[in-house]
């Protein structure tokens, strides 16, 4: 017997996110999704790792990120910014 699994709109799957545009609130895009991490024993996301150019990576922590939507994940370029300078 199969269960019906059904999601409120507050929820999205997290393979759906490789691949999405990451941007700053301006709109200014930095990379692509490459990894979402989640904590094996809360199963919170913590972080993103983000793709940009041909071989940059670099891990975006949640507390850059603004919000998830089904088209991009959004961050705080300003806190980004003085971190990496």
């Amino acid at each position: 017997m199969a269960t019906r699994i059904e999601f409120d709109r507050k929820q999205i799957k997290a393979d759906e996110f490789k691949g999405k545009k990451v941007i700053d609130r301006e709109g200014i895009e930095y990379g692509k999704v490459k990894h979402i991490h989640i904590n094996s024993d809360t199963l919170e996301v913590v972080g993103i790792t983000v793709h940009e150019g041909l071989n940059k990576d670099y891990f975006l922590s949640r507390d850059y990120l603004d919000r998830l939507t089904e088209e991009s994940v959004y961050f705080l370029r300003l806190q980004l910014e003085q971190r990496y300078r």
